[in-house]
């Protein structure tokens, strides 16, 4: 098992220290991170990929803000050199909407996932999983979004 494949092999163990597992994880990524920004470059897939599970550890130790930052750096090379259709872009835009979620930011979350959720209909059709894993959160912001301004679903008129 080479070092990226550890630090994604503990980024999904779940146990008694999840903190000290996500900790673990961040520190095998990054040590990664130096390894192939070394030897493939910044805008690798595979350099893309490590820069996405930092995010994606970042996110889980509820490390928001330090998340969105890291997410938004992927998102910009794979917007220049993927476009802005491509399956992984649309990945990574996933995880800025997430994380803007997180920090209270509904608004801005809502629209991201909208757009996404435009651009995966088109490319992936109306019935595929990552569409319908849109649509999903998107509906859980607008719910979130609905309660905060003390708005009740029409059923519980």
């Amino acid at each position: 098992m080479n070092r990226h494949e550890l630090s994604r092999s503990v980024t999904t163990e779940s146990g008694p220290e999840p903190k000290t597992v996500q900790s673990q994880a961040e520190q095998e990524y990054r040590a990664v991170l130096a390894i192939v920004l070394e030897v493939l470059g910044g805008r690798h897939p595979i350099t893309l990929a490590v820069r996405n599970g930092i995010a994606y550890v970042l996110t889980e130790q509820a490390r928001y803000g330090e998340a969105e930052r890291a997410y938004r750096k992927v998102l910009a090379v794979r917007r220049e050199v993927l476009g802005e259709h491509h399956p992984d872009t649309l990945t990574v835009r996933n995880g800025v909407a997430y994380v803007l979620a997180e920090q209270g930011r509904h608004g801005e979350a809502e629209q991201e996932f909208r757009e996404i959720l435009a651009v995966r209909r088109e490319v992936l059709g109306e019935h595929h999983p990552r569409t319908l894993t849109t649509r999903r959160s998107l509906e859980a912001v607008q719910q979130v979004r609905d309660e905060d301004l003390g708005l009740r679903p029409l059923w519980e008129l």
